[in-house]
Parts: C-alpha cells; sequence; structure tokens
C-alpha cells in the first residue's frame, strides 16, 4: 500500500511539474490551466481495410516485377554462355597454341 502511494505521489509532483514548465513557457500562472479531456483520450476508431485482391496490393506488384526481370535476365543469359568442359579446355588451349609441336602440353607455359 505504501509503495502504490509513493507512485501517486511521485505522479503528482510530476503534473505539478509539467504544470509550472507550460505555465512557465507560456507566459501565464500555473493554476490557469487546466487539462480537458478531448478525443485523444478515446480509442481510435478501427481502421477500415479497402477489399482488394493481394495480387492488386502495390507490394504485390512491385514483388512481381521483380520477378518477371529477373526471368527475363536468365532468359536473355542462357542462350549466351558458352559452356566448356573443365577437363577439355587446358587441351583445347594447348591445341591452339602447339602450332604443330609434337606435346599437348607444349605451349601452356611462357618460355623464359
Amino acid at each position: 500500500m505504501a509503495f502504490a502511494q509513493t507512485q501517486q505521489i511521485q505522479a503528482e509532483q510530476a503534473v505539478a511539474v509539467a504544470l509550472a514548465t507550460l505555465a512557465q513557457l507560456l507566459g501565464t500562472k500555473p493554476e490557469t490551466i487546466s487539462i480537458e479531456p478531448g478525443p485523444l483520450l478515446q480509442a481510435p476508431a478501427a481502421p477500415q481495410v479497402p477489399d482488394v485482391a493481394a495480387a492488386q496490393r502495390p507490394l504485390a506488384i512491385a514483388r512481381e516485377a521483380a520477378v518477371t526481370e529477373v526471368k527475363a535476365r536468365e532468359k536473355a543469359l542462357d542462350g549466351s554462355t558458352i559452356r566448356v568442359s573443365i577437363f577439355r579446355a587446358p587441351l583445347m588451349r594447348a591445341h591452339r597454341h602447339s602450332a604443330g609441336r609434337s606435346h599437348w602440353w607444349s605451349g601452356q607455359w611462357p618460355r623464359t
């Protein structure tokens, strides 16, 4: 019980200090200021959400556009890639640079 009374006294002191500060800022006496309850102390009305299909919401449209863009990029890049076996690549390089040399490995390393 004593704890509750202490809290009440502290709350009343906080209100008095706030009123004195407000009165000082307004240039009036604290006794002339009163708190009038208004609509801000009432619970707000429940927001009315429009009935819109999920696919027509702005975030869904933006995400769908991003997915479409990625798919278009994948399709554009799909035909432009060159597939080379990592096992045949050294042989192809050696063959290209050998120019009549007898060994497939000749021409891979520069001569010093």
